[in-house]
């Protein structure tokens, strides 16, 4: 929420209080009741919106912690590999296996994922080869679900930024809905309960924040 939004929802719900403290002014009147209910409604409805948005953020340190799990798993399978190459002669293949954690760690998000996604391809492809250096199919297949992972997390964050517009755009959308409710209908039929101690406390929490 913007600073503004939640200067409204502050206010709103210094409203609720009042109205839930004082049902009597308004109970008698049907037109107040459709108000004071349709306004608790809105405001149900601002924080489920406010809630929804909230669930929508960027991984950050879980997807840092993500590629150092990545990095991890990857790292010992490819020097195995690039040690079996070696004894076998195939000197190209082992010195582009020849990789460390900070080859994974210290690169762009892509590009970590794509050399993941090569070395378990190299490993599978030698995976007879590489039984005797202590590399099981089950460390590949860790491998693989790592790589699976960490490409979630790196289409995470614009999911997310997407979704909180989206979550935005109905917030500022309920906020709209309530100003109306609030400006055209609930504060002129409160206006003849002028002088009472519930006028008083509700125009105080409406002057929180102005429509």
């Amino acid at each position: 929420m913007t600073d503004r939004q939640e200067a409204k929802l502050d206010s709103h719900t210094a409203v609720e209080t009042v109205l839930n403290a004082h049902p009597t002014p308004l109970d008698t009147l049907p037109a107040a009741v459709a108000a004071v209910t349709e306004f608790h409604s809105l405001l149900a409805s601002i924080r489920a919106a406010v809630e929804a948005q909230l669930d929508y953020t960027p991984l950050g340190p879980q997807k840092d912690a993500l590629l150092l799990a990545l990095a991890n798993a990857a790292t010992p399978i490819a020097q195995n590999l690039a040690a079996w190459a070696a004894a076998a002669g195939d000197l190209a293949l082992a010195a582009q296996m020849d990789l460390h954690v900070t080859d994974f760690t210290q690169t762009r998000d892509q590009d970590a994922r794509a050399l993941a996604v090569l070395v378990h391809e190299k490993a599978t492809a030698h995976a007879a080869d590489l039984a005797d250096y202590g590399v099981e199919p089950a460390d590949l297949a860790d491998l693989d679900t790592r790589i699976q992972a960490f490409a979630d997390a790196i289409g995470a964050p614009r999911h997310a930024i997407a979704e909180r517009k989206l979550q935005t755009e109905a917030l500022d959308s309920l906020f709209d809905q309530m100003d109306q409710l609030l400006t055209q209908r609930l504060d002129r039929i409160v206006e003849q309960f002028k002088g009472t101690p519930f006028y008083s406390e509700y125009r105080t929490a409406r002057t929180l924040v102005g429509p």
